[in-house]
């Protein structure tokens, strides 16, 4: 009984872990979005360290 909980629990983390991995492929609008955002603070942050010096 036990045994068989067990091999439910795995396969069940197995799948989540397989969908997470497949949802996270593609690249969303969102996604995008928040790279470029990173990308301007890092500008940013770079741009206030050289007048700051």
């Amino acid at each position: 009984m036990k045994l068989s909980k067990d091999i439910i629990v795995v396969l069940c983390l197995l799948a989540l872990v397989t969908v997470s991995l497949v949802g996270c492929s593609k690249k969303g609008e969102a996604e995008k979005a928040g790279e470029k955002i990173d990308q301007a603070m890092d500008s940013a942050k770079d741009k206030l360290k050289d007048i700051t010096k």
